[in-house]
């Protein structure tokens, strides 16, 4: 015990460093006082051997891919610096585990007389965090009951977490099941990041587990934010995988020139199910949506179509070579479906063979983009 603080040397001493000698070179040796240098008293070094235990450590149990379901036990492990003991008689102390839909209690279970008390508090439905589980340096209360030094019932142990205390740990999510999403994309618009009149947006939502999808009592839809209308993209596939297609096809009155928008909530069953094994998959977006994204603009005004891709889809029978009287078929892509109308005239494209050029007449395709 020292209540003053460490000291060095004490007043009158002349030899601090005793029993050896220090060469300072040349031969020559340096005096074992330390003079000047001397510590008296250091407020900020003082020496209790019997300072009450402190926590210095906390940590969970690790649940399957990382999220508590309702059921799951969350168990938290308080550590201390050294044993403590625990009383129960007058209430059973507690360790609140913060999350957005509330903060609960995980009541103390075992550890009295070690240097690491449990704490367990069981996930039931309604309880959600997407971000992962938070504990405040004020979450440990004895709720009536007593922690004290092992051997000891006076001396209290020190309850504030410190650097201990956790904020949104992701390894320890909460939710209603397992699966969840994990990504959100878009296709990519065909005419300068811009969907026009007729284009259809497709948006692929990834789960983290494959999901099965019951259309019989509705469909499930994603709702896009295209200015100030919310639009719906309907599901069309993807069940038995992880990734489910949703499909909007843009009208004239679809209009964002900030980019589109879709929020947390857009996804939604319509009385349809989402399901993985039977259980509710989470339908929480999560970080996994777009605000104002300029990458996806909407106009309500077309501005025609245009040949994106040239291929020349058949093949040669033999050697890589055309023969007389076999076909050359060329397929032509547009960024949108085109309408041909033939009444007047076949459109035709022209095939450079050899020094000639010959005309190949269209064949089918209208109502496509190809």
């Amino acid at each position: 015990m020292d209540a003053d603080g460490l000291s060095i040397v004490q007043p009158g001493d002349s030899d601090v460093i005793r029993y050896g000698l220090i060469n300072a070179g040349s031969g020559n040796f340096m005096s074992r006082s330390v003079g000047r240098q001397a510590i008296v008293n250091s407020a900020s070094r003082k020496v209790n051997g019997n300072r009450p235990p402190r926590v210095v450590g906390l940590t969970f149990n690790s649940p399957p891919d990382s999220t508590y379901v309702p059921g799951d036990t969350i168990v938290a492990t308080v550590e201390f610096s050294h044993s403590v003991d625990v009383t129960t008689t007058g209430g059973m102390p507690q360790l609140a585990v913060a999350m957005p839909t509330g903060t609960v209690q995980a009541v103390y279970a075992s550890g009295s007389g070690s240097e690491s008390l449990a704490f367990r508090y069981v996930v039931v439905a309604g309880n959600r965090d997407f971000d992962g589980i938070s504990v405040v340096a004020t979450a440990l209360a004895l709720n009536g009951g007593t922690i004290t030094t092992a051997g000891s019932t006076t001396e209290n142990a020190v309850l504030g977490l410190g650097d201990a205390a956790v904020t949104d740990s992701p390894g320890h999510r909460v939710a209603p099941s397992r699966t969840w999403v994990s990504d959100l994309s878009l296709n990519t618009p065909i005419a300068n990041a811009t969907y026009e009149p007729g284009d259809t947006i497709v948006a692929t939502v990834t789960f983290t587990k494959t999901v099965d999808v019951d259309v019989t009592g509705g469909t499930p839809s994603l709702g896009l934010g295209i200015g100030s209308n919310t639009r719906q993209a309907q599901y069309v596939s993807g069940t038995g995988t992880q990734a489910l297609e949703f499909r909007y096809v843009t009208t004239s009155s679809d209009m964002d020139a900030n980019g589109l928008s879709i929020a947390n909530n857009a996804l939604g069953l319509n009385s349809g199910t989402i399901t993985t094994a039977g259980a509710a998959a989470v339908l929480w977006l999560g970080g996994h949506t777009l605000t104002d994204d300029a990458r996806y603009l909407v106009s309500g005004t077309q501005t025609g179509a245009a040949v994106s891709d040239v291929a020349v889809t058949s093949v040669p029978p033999a050697d890589s070579t055309y023969g007389a009287t076999e076909e050359i078929e060329v397929s032509v892509t547009f960024n949108r479906p085109v309408d041909v109308v033939t009444t007047g005239g076949t459109p035709q494209l022209a095939l450079t063979v050899g020094t000639n050029t010959r005309q190949a007449p269209y064949a089918s395709g209208t109502g496509t983009r190809t």
